[in-house]
């Protein structure tokens, strides 16, 4: 059985690798197609909040939902290669 704060550290890796996988092109547009030159650059980091906060959700729903898995086989491989 693996220590609590390697299952803990195991976690945290997956969801930081899930938020590294979500692709900025999956994200939500909220540019507007008439916005100007000036108004673009503020849509700009408008939009890199929106993609932050969308890595964000998708990978706390799935780090709630059990994760994908890669926690716990990368805690059991730990475990087993202390041993």
């Amino acid at each position: 059985m693996a220590p609590p704060a390697l299952v803990d550290v195991c976690r945290q890796f997956e969801a930081l690798f899930l938020r590294a996988l979500w692709p900025a092109s999956q994200s939500a547009s909220i540019a507007r197609p008439d916005e100007d030159a000036f108004s673009a650059g503020a849509s700009d980091n408008a939009q890199a909040v929106v993609d932050g906060l969308f890595r964000e959700a998708f990978a706390g729903a799935i780090e709630a939902a059990g994760g994908v898995g890669l926690s716990a086989e990368l805690a059991r491989k730990l475990t087993d290669a202390r041993s």
